[in-house]
């Protein structure tokens, strides 16, 4: 298979899952944001691994309570997917919780104060 094709399949998915979830998921238990970073799929197209950040004011705890929720709702996701996508195989949906940007965020903050702290 053709790696252009793969990266397209990623980018249907990752765009689609974000429209799904601020669409159709009506899950009072999701309060914060929900940001879709990355899919990878598998060669064979079978696996899809969905990177997720939630944002908001909420503790770690309880966005990884929404997480949980929002992973139990993995097979409304691809049933969503398979009515909305011409694929021949809708691809197994893996969540998982990404705290990437989060950490980034942090790291620049800090930067920051360093940064104005040496500038005084």
């Amino acid at each position: 298979m053709k790696k252009y094709r793969k990266e397209k399949i990623e980018k249907l998915l990752k765009r689609e899952l974000s429209n799904i979830i601020f669409k159709d998921l009506k899950d009072p238990r999701i309060k914060n944001m929900v940001n879709i970073n990355e899919v990878e799929l598998t060669a064979d197209l079978k696996i899809a691994k969905i990177y997720v950040s939630i944002f908001g004011d909420a503790e770690e705890s309880e966005r990884k309570k929404e997480f949980e929720v929002l992973s139990s709702a993995s097979n409304f996701l691809k049933f969503k997917l398979s009515k909305n996508l011409k694929l021949q195989y809708t691809p197994q949906l893996q969540l998982i919780y990404d705290t990437s940007v989060e950490r980034g965020v942090r790291i620049i903050e800090k930067l920051e104060r360093l940064k104005n702290e040496f500038n005084r």
